[in-house]
């Protein structure tokens, strides 16, 4: 994806996709990879997002090694990103992640996870969900955007209604979770023509008043 952002003459540029008003998404970097490996509630929402990483993935080292190989690839297959709210001392506290994959360059589709540990629900995520929506339409021309959600992601639940995406599926059993048990998944879409009409939806949750996490 293209990045979309000024960044500030202390980061590194490659290395930054997106700083917003209340939101900074980065490319997730091996330091975040071990930060997560070494923290059970960062390695518990990156599974959620993954849940393959329980199974394939049982080390750091793996990981970070399938990270490379497909950024080896050179194109977009996957898209790992970290996202962080800008606090007003100009720290930044993390929240979660984003992950785009499963891009389809003939079908012209990609599919979007996310967890948040925090701050769902917050300007700062949603921003973040605003612009990655945004940068898969634009850099990867798609005709259809998926996201997949836990049925106990409420938060996530309000804003896939809120934004008029269309229901696709419920997945029963779909995912094994890290302490071993099933949880369903909800199945979503949005269509290239609803994303246009959306467009000034997304404009507007970005600057809602941020929720108490």
């Amino acid at each position: 994806m293209e990045a979309h952002t000024n960044p500030p003459a202390q980061e590194t540029p490659e290395l930054l996709y997106y700083t917003g008003h209340h939101a900074v998404v980065r490319r997730l970097e091996e330091k975040d990879v071990r930060s997560a490996f070494a923290m059970p509630t960062y390695l518990h929402m990156l599974q959620v997002c993954r849940p393959s990483i329980g199974l394939t993935a049982a080390s750091v080292d793996d990981y970070l090694a399938r990270l490379r190989f497909f950024r080896s690839l050179g194109q977009d297959y996957e898209v790992e990103m970290t996202v962080s709210r800008q606090q007003p001392d100009g720290s930044e506290e993390h929240l979660g992640y984003l992950i785009a994959s499963g891009y389809d360059v003939v079908n012209q589709k990609v599919e979007l996870a996310a967890g948040f540990y925090r701050g769902q629900g917050t300007r700062a995520a949603v921003e973040a969900m605003a612009w990655v929506v945004n940068s898969c339409f634009y850099s990867l021309k798609l005709h259809k955007l998926i996201f997949y959600v836990v049925p106990s992601q409420t938060a996530s639940l309000r804003l896939m209604e809120r934004l008029g995406l269309t229901p696709e599926a419920h997945l029963r059993d779909e995912i094994r979770l890290p302490d071993g048990s099933r949880s369903d998944l909800l199945r979503f879409a949005l269509f290239e023509p609803q994303w246009r009409a959306a467009k000034s939806r997304w404009a507007v949750l970005r600057e809602l008043p941020r929720s108490v996490d």
